[in-house]
């Protein structure tokens, strides 16, 4: 007999072509092309394609390519090198998103600093961070919780010394670090307060001499990596030194300096899968590489801890670090409209 089997015929399946969405980088991290890899390498639904942008001055050509419609999905850049105004106008805000996640939420970041950058929404999640702040060396300059402009003139007059340490940097250099912690991506401009605090920066050297140095009252840090100068810092003095701000200015005195952040353009052709690749930024991979210190609490957490386990840094200069930290309210960057504005108004004091 013959037996005839039937046999079943499965067309194999085509594999689902991916999405493609674009990201705008203008950053000098080493870490964007690795994630973007690894993104790629692991979604089953898109393809992260970069388009980098090199420097400061491509950001006017991002933003354009951006307002003419030229198909620019998300952006990485360094140094909040786009306005909050401009944010707002051209960027997806996020908190919709991270409140709806399966694995991140507001919690995941650290507070202080996402209260910094979303005041009036947030428009880009921060990756890595530095504070630009002032300490001085010694006992405590505050009194009932204060350190005045005033108070800091009689410690000046009673130590003998200026108001400002500017040791290798010029009366420009210092007075760029001063409109940083003065300004913020919401606020600029100079009070009556700072007004008087910037008087003292005639006293420094208008080019940068080195038999001109001076230690004065207040020293310029950033605060950032893995605390190296923080523990170059507590080693001079022994541990005696205070992280002030500047003296009799509203809020800290200082500055969230959001190293690299990352968004979506309202252009974005698919919001949801550019979030997929957002997110990731607050993942483990990421954060415990960061160049800076990492903008989650978690991972910010074992960053301090890693120093002091190096022998970095001293458990009371992480306890130091992490209480500035908490006492920052406001961020800024380097060529914004409220940098440059607060710049101009110091320059037009100092002149």
């Amino acid at each position: 007999m013959l037996c005839v089997c039937c046999s079943s015929v499965y067309a194999l399946a085509t594999p689902a072509e991916k999405t493609v969405l674009t990201l705008a980088v203008c950053t000098s991290s080493s870490q964007v092309d690795e994630i973007v890899k690894e993104f790629n390498n692991t979604s089953e639904s898109y393809t992260i394609e970069i388009i980098k942008f090199d420097n400061a001055t491509d950001i006017n050509e991002l933003l354009a390519s951006v307002i003419d419609g030229s198909g620019l999905d998300m952006f990485w850049i360094e140094e909040g090198k786009l306005d909050q105004n401009e944010l707002s106008d051209y960027c997806v805000e996020l908190l919709q998103y991270l409140d709806l996640d399966d694995d991140y939420s507001r919690e995941t970041l650290i507070p202080s600093l996402l209260s910094a950058i979303s005041d009036q929404g947030l428009y880009f999640l921060p990756v890595d961070f530095q504070i630009y702040t002032w300490y001085v060396e010694g006992s405590t300059p505050y009194i009932n919780g204060e350190f005045t402009v005033e108070r800091a003139k009689a410690m000046i007059q009673e130590q003998g010394i200026e108001m400002f340490s500017y040791g290798a940097m010029s009366r420009e250099a210092v007075a760029e670090k001063i409109a940083l912690t003065l300004s913020s991506i919401y606020t600029s401009g100079v009070d009556v307060d700072s007004y008087e605090l910037l008087q003292e920066l005639k006293k420094i050297p208008i080019t940068y001499d080195e038999s001109a140095e001076k230690n004065g009252l207040l020293h310029f840090i950033s605060v950032g990596g893995n605390l190296e100068n923080i523990g170059a810092v507590s080693r001079k003095t022994e541990g005696d030194y205070c992280f002030t701000g500047l003296p009799g200015i509203a809020g800290s005195g200082s500055a969230f300096i959001i190293e690299n952040q990352v968004g979506i353009f309202t252009s974005c052709s698919d919001v949801d899968g550019a979030w997929a690749f957002v997110r990731t930024v607050l993942s483990e991979n990421v954060q415990e590489t960061t160049t800076y210190l990492p903008s989650t609490s978690v991972w910010l957490q074992a960053r301090l801890e890693e120093s002091i386990r190096y022998d970095i840094v001293t458990q009371e200069d992480v306890t130091k670090v992490s209480e500035l930290i908490d006492s920052v309210s406001a961020a800024a960057a380097f060529g914004t409209e409220s940098y440059n504005t607060t710049l101009s108004a110091i320059n037009q004091i100092i002149a």
